[in-house]
């Protein structure tokens, strides 16, 4: 029963190194046929090919990522806000960098896509970047005001 047990045991762990021998082998023939493609895309583009495929697509990605950009401000937007750098930090946390080029001029990048998009192009919530986080530090401010207030930083009336 036991010798049943553990060649049944073997059949299986076999049955999965096959599986994922084979899953292997499969990826691997998948990312030396993409990385052809790749170096064939690259000279054509070189070469001066018009590439629309690869515009249409390049263009696709920019407008998914702008949507999911703007969506993740209108998130952080909606809860603490401190400053300019919290919104950043939070950015960064998941995987956007911000771009300082000139005063008033500033980029968000997808870093996965390179993705760039400038911050008066976005919109959260169909609202203009700068006044939303203009708003949520200032909202953010006085919510920080009035709990330290509630906390007996106020002005109290002793008994007399």
């Amino acid at each position: 029963e036991q010798v049943k047990t553990l060649q049944k045991q073997l059949g299986t762990s076999e049955g999965l190194k096959q599986g994922h021998y084979g899953a292997l082998q499969t990826k691997t023939q998948e990312e030396g046929i993409l990385s052809q493609g790749y170096d064939r895309t690259a000279v054509r583009y070189v070469q001066g090919a018009d590439l629309p495929e690869l515009r249409e697509y390049g263009q696709q990605v920019i407008i998914e990522e702008k949507s999911a950009l703007n969506e993740r401000l209108e998130h952080i937007l909606k809860g603490k806000v401190a400053n300019a750098q919290a919104l950043i930090e939070q950015l960064g946390k998941q995987g956007y960098q911000v771009e300082r080029s000139t005063p008033g001029k500033s980029a968000i990048i997808h870093e996965q896509t390179g993705a760039r998009f400038l911050t008066t192009e976005l919109h959260p919530g169909g609202k203009e970047f700068a006044l939303q986080l203009n708003a949520a530090i200032e909202r953010t401010t006085q919510q920080a005001k009035s709990q330290s207030q509630s906390r007996g930083g106020g002005i109290g009336m002793g008994g007399r």
